[in-house]
Formats: C-alpha cells, structure tokens, sequence
C-alpha cells in the first residue's frame, strides 16, 4: 500500500520527459562526415588544379601567340606584291591552315603604313576595336614584342620591319577547354571516392557498426532481465574495453539478483508466517483468499478467538513495499496479539495500536486496518476502521452497508481517534474485507478497477457461495488486469453468518 491509496482517484498521465529517438544512425553519420570532408577537400584541390592549369596554359598560349606574331612579321615582306589584298590573303591562308576548332576563334591583325588589315574569319567585333576598349597594358618583352591578357582575349604582339603583327585568342575557349579537364580529373576523383566510400563503409560495418549493435543487443537483453548475458571480447581496444564493462556489470547485476532474490525468498516466507492458517469459525462460512503480487507486500489478516465466544477479526495493511513492508508488518502483528491481550474493544485496540506504532517504524510508515468483532449471543458486530477499505456488509435483503473509516491510519497522528460503530447481524448476512490491493488493480490502459467495480462485483455473486464468490470476484480482477502484474498483494476475506450460534459461555465481559 503507498500513501496514495488512502484516497484512490484516477492516476495522473505520466510527465515524465521521454528522450527523443535518435535520427541518424552512427554508421550514416560516419558516412556523411567522412564523404563530406572529402568533397570539400576534392573541391577545394579541383579549383587549385584549375586555377593552376588556367595559369600555365595562359602562359603557354602567351608564348604561342607570340610565336605565331613574329613568323607572321617575319612573312609580310616576303610578300610578292606588298599590298592589303596581299597580306589579307595571307591572314585568310594561315587560318585555313589551322584546325576547324580554332579557326573560329583565332584573330590576326596587322598594321602596315597606317592601314589594319584583319583577318575576316575572325567571329565578333574587330580586334583593333577590343584592343582600343581594354585597359590591360601589353606586357613588353623588348625587340618590339610583347604579351598580355584583357577582359576577353590573350594577345601576342610583333612590331618588326614596319609591321606590327596582333595574334589574339578568347579567353572563354582557354577556360572551357582547362574546365572540360578538370571535370575529367574530377570524375575519376570521383570514382575513386565512391570506392573509398565502399571501402570505408565495409571498414565501419565490420569494425565499428556491427560490434556495437551487438553490444546493444546484449545491453537490452541485460535490461530486459537476462541478467549474466556476456558478449565476445573484440581485438578494437576501445571495443574490447566496452565488452568488458558490458561483462563485468552484468555479472554485478546477476550476482546482486540473486542476492535479491534470496532476500526476496526469506522475506515471502515471513509474510506468510504472518497469515496463520484461517481458524474454523461456528456459525460462520468463510473463505479467504491472498493473491500475492511480484514484490512481496505488508498485508496483514488475522482472526482472534475471545474467551467468551466472540471473534475478533482484523485485515490491515502497512505502506510501502518489499522487505520493509514485511518487517512492518511483523511488527504490527505482535503489537496487534499485545493490544487483544488486554483489550478485545476494536476503538481501544487501534488506540492502543496507534500509540505503539509509531514508536517502533520508520518515520513516514503508517499501516490501516479494520477491526471487526462478532458478538454472536447478541447477533451484532462492532467496528472500528482506521484509515482502511470500508468493509462491506451486504443483508440478506440485499441492502449494501459500507464499515467506512471516520479516523486516520494508525500511526499517522499520535492522538489520532477512532469512533466505535455496531451493526445487528441476521442468518445470511455477508462480511466483505480486503486490502487496497483489490481496487488498484490495473488494465493496459491504466484504468483502475476501483472500489465501484469490486462492489458490483460483490453485489452480484451474493447469493453464491462465499468460496465460488470470491472466485468470482477474482475472475474480475483477472480479466481487469489481462497480462499485467498485480501491483499490490490483494487479500479477501468473505463471512457469512449462516446459522443461529450462542455460546456455552457467555459470562465474560466485554473488556
């Protein structure tokens, strides 16, 4: 019982912060890291590659165009006849001469006695025009040569013998052609890295990705209760160092189970010592039922034959769970066998109780119990609830009648205080007691059953025997709960008053 289950209401949504899922697995990341570095690497060498091409291939065109100026001026005054038809045909004749390819983009222009004569092949607007529009001074190589670059054009210059020759290239054929070279240089890179991806891809999954999913593997079944799960060492020395961790905490983990489990082991076995076996009662038909769940719990039930004839029956249940919770209600029982010797009041007992509860548990831990006396010769019972389910007495008329609580749980408030209630019993009148346990019973929605579910429950089997009742009554929880666990020990205990009894003895007095 947890302190919770004094007042059962419907549980509360978890807030609990869950941690998103990862995106990405590692074997991606690795990927996407290495394969990124490597295209901005392969992208940052391509454009040096480029740009160093780009400028030795200036200079070798730089060097051809000033060649290919000089053998024109040296040609010139061989001329037959030195006239601009002349030297028009054998700028025509030089280009024709040149590959198809660079004909269209190769420009010569001579200037002879003040007149320019232009090859006429030449595509786009006269050189003389881009020459005059460029800022780019000719770079002088003295004898009358010179080269440079403009804009758009790479120029060869030869001033000799009265002539000055211009050979010209576009600079937009020079880049394509170092581009169109580069993307060959850059497909083979790429080639290569797709292999080196595969390469690298098979290195992780043998190296890195499949031990770890083992690990996990191992890990979750760790989680998962398969304590002493061990996983192959590995030749990696951070993965071998993992292993072993992994090894070592889950042998930890089986040795500490099983430490548990013994404790575990003793500890049921002093619960039940708590729960003597159920005395045979005259003029009573009962039936008790204990459903322990997976922890061992501090259930309490015990029923006291009185000297003169009367019975006292008391259910409790201590807060908390496991070991402690045995031991408290260990406790209680010998507090509770000391309160009946002197007092058979079930208002005394609990006072009683109350007062040497609290001495002798944990601050914090509290217990609730119900104390039921059966006077037999007078056809009643007496009872005093503290803090526990209320009983239910159902008459045979079928009339519902709650033994609520009206105080605290014992040991909750030093002068705590119970109120002492009477209720006349008739042949066929029923008893119901039980712990929490029955009410916190929940389903895989986390629905619980509550104390209105237990009390149709019982309202329904009433005219059936109390033992094919209380199995009834069990068979509800069962299909309540489906596959899921009891939370909590669950105690049943169901009377029924089934024939006249006055004892032999009726001289005692109430104490």
């Amino acid at each position: 019982m947890t302190l919770d289950s004094v007042a059962i209401s419907t549980p509360q949504p978890s807030t609990k912060a869950t941690s998103p899922a990862p995106i990405f697995s590692l074997r991606f990341q690795l990927l996407l890291g290495v394969n990124v570095a490597l295209v901005i690497l392969l992208t940052l060498a391509l454009i040096a590659d480029y740009r160093r091409e780009l400028a030795h291939q200036l200079q070798h065109e730089k060097a051809a165009l000033l060649a290919e100026a000089e053998t024109i001026a040296a040609a010139l005054p061989a001329l037959n006849a030195l006239n601009v038809a002349s030297i028009q045909r054998l700028l025509e004749s030089i280009l024709t001469g040149m590959s198809k390819t660079s004909a269209p983009r190769h420009r010569i222009q001579v200037e002879w006695n003040g007149q320019i004569v232009e090859s006429k092949s030449a595509a786009g607007n006269p050189l003389r025009e881009d020459l005059a529009r460029s800022n780019s001074p000719p770079k002088p190589l003295g004898d009358g040569n010179a080269v440079w670059e403009t804009k758009d054009l790479v120029v060869g210059m030869c001033s000799k013998s009265g002539f000055i020759v211009h050979v010209a290239e576009p600079l937009e054929g020079i880049r394509l052609e170092i581009g169109y070279e580069t993307l060959e240089r850059f497909a083979v890179l790429v080639m290569a890295a797709l292999v080196a991806m595969g390469i690298v891809d098979f290195i992780l999954v043998r190296a890195l990705v499949r031990p770890i999913e083992h690990l996990s593997r191992t890990v979750e079944a760790i989680g998962n209760g398969k304590l002493g799960a061990q996983v192959t060492e590995y030749r990696t020395a951070e993965l071998a160092v993992l292993a072993k961790s992994i090894n070592r905490m889950s042998q930890m983990l089986a040795a500490h189970d099983r430490e548990v489990h013994q404790q575990m082991s003793k500890a049921r076995r002093l619960q039940q010592h708590l729960l003597p076996p159920w005395p045979t009662v005259a003029g009573l038909t009962t039936e008790r039922r204990f459903l322990p769940a997976t922890e061992v719990t501090g259930d309490y039930h015990e029923a006291f034959p009185l000297s003169n004839g009367e019975w006292l029956f008391c259910i409790a249940d201590v807060t908390g769970h496991g070991i402690p919770a045995a031991m408290t209600a260990a406790m209680l029982k010998i507090l509770c066998h000391q309160a009946v010797a002197q007092t058979h009041d079930p208002q005394q007992i609990l006072t009683r109780l109350n007062s040497n509860f609290g001495a002798v548990v944990m601050p914090g831990d509290f217990a609730t119990m119900l104390i039921v006396r059966w006077h037999p010769s007078q056809q009643r019972i007496s009872f005093a609830n503290g803090g526990h389910e209320p009983g239910m007495l159902i008459r045979k008329s079928g009339e519902l009648v709650l033994l609520e609580s009206d105080g605290m749980m014992v040991g909750a408030v030093p002068e705590a205080h119970w109120a002492l209630h009477t209720h006349p019993i008739s042949v066929g009148d029923r008893l119901f007691m039980y712990t929490d346990g029955a009410v916190e019973v929940f389903n895989a929605s986390r629905e619980l059953f509550g104390r209105k579910r237990l009390c149709d429950a019982y309202l329904a089997n009433r005219t059936e025997h109390p033992k094919i009742a209380v199995q009834q009554i069990i068979q509800c929880l069962d299909n309540h709960r489906g596959e899921r666990a009891f939370s909590d020990d669950v105690t049943l205990l169901m009377m029924e008053f089934a024939a006249e009894f006055a004892p032999e003895d009726d001289s005692a007095a109430d104490q």
